[in-house]
C-alpha cells in the first residue's frame, strides 16, 4: 500500500473515531449501564465464559442462570456476540468493561462500514456525513443505550458492509 493511501486511511479512521466518540461517551459512566438487557448480557457472558473454561466448545446449557437452576439459553440466543467478545475479555479481564468495549467498537465499526459504503457514491465528505448520520440514528443509539442488545448492535455494524 502506498504511503499516501496509508496516511489517508489513518486520517479517515481518526476522523471516524472523533465522530463516534460522543456516541460512546455514556459508556464511560461508572457502574452497569441501565439498559433492558445489559445486566442479562453480563450474566450470560460470565456463564458463557464459565462453560468454555469448563471445556465446552459450544455451551448450550448455562448452569448459573435462573438462580442456579440453569437455562438452555444458547439453544435460542446466538452466541457469536460472546465468541467475538472473548479476545477483549482476555485482554481486559473484566466482563463489564468487555461489554462496554464491544458496544463502542460496534458503533465505530458501523461508522466505518457506512463510510466505506458511502465513499464511492458521495465522496469523502459525504461518506463522513453518512457515517455520522448512521452512528447517531435514534434507533441505533437506543439499541445500545436503552435496549442494550449486543447482538443487534453488532448487526448494525455489519449492515452497511452487507449492502
Amino acid at each position: 500500500m502506498a504511503e499516501g493511501k496509508r496516511r489517508r486511511l489513518a486520517a479517515d479512521l481518526i476522523i471516524l473515531l472523533l465522530i463516534t466518540l460522543p456516541a460512546c461517551y455514556p459508556l464511560l459512566a461508572p457502574g452497569i449501564p441501565a439498559t433492558h438487557d445489559g445486566l442479562q448480557h453480563l450474566f450470560r457472558f460470565y456463564d458463557f465464559d464459565y462453560a468454555l473454561r469448563g471445556g465446552e466448545l459450544y455451551p448450550r446449557w448455562s448452569p448459573n442462570l435462573l438462580f442456579g437452576y440453569g437455562n438452555v439459553l444458547l439453544n435460542y440466543y446466538a452466541p457469536l456476540t460472546y465468541y467475538l467478545s472473548l479476545p477483549i475479555l482476555a485482554l481486559s479481564g473484566r466482563f463489564l468493561l468487555t461489554i462496554e468495549i464491544v458496544c463502542a467498537l460496534s458503533l465505530l465499526a458501523g461508522a466505518w462500514a457506512m463510510y466505506l459504503l458511502g465513499r464511492p457514491f458521495l465522496g469523502r465528505p459525504g461518506a463522513f456525513l453518512s457515517a455520522a448520520i448512521y452512528t447517531y440514528l435514534p434507533y441505533h443509539l437506543a439499541d445500545v443505550y436503552v435496549r442494550g442488545t449486543l447482538g443487534e448492535s453488532l448487526a448494525f455494524a455489519l449492515l452497511p458492509a452487507i449492502l
